[in-house]
């Protein structure tokens, strides 16, 4: 989070803890084993498709070998309720 944090001053983002489904049971831990998920921070991140792309590369470069899921998708209108945005 330190990481997004500092990449771009003006970029919006939200960050929460996810249970994830669906991993090879081979990479959890007994506990999660057992409850079948892993705990998974995941962001969500406001930005224009360039800077997507530059991020993910970004991260790639940053993170080598961590395996970050990812998607891309549009966003048709974005604002701040009673801000007139």
């Amino acid at each position: 989070m330190d990481w997004l944090l500092d990449y771009q001053d003006e970029m919006v983002f939200s960050a929460e803890t996810v249970d994830c489904y669906g991993i090879d049971p081979a990479s959890l831990n007994l506990r999660e084993q057992v409850t079948g998920r892993q705990d998974k921070l995941q962001f969500q991140i406001q930005c224009r498709l360039g800077e997507a792309r530059a991020l993910c590369r970004d991260l790639s470069r940053t993170f080598p070998g961590t395996a970050i899921r990812y998607w891309i998708q549009p966003v048709w209108k974005a604002g701040v309720v009673g801000t007139g945005s």
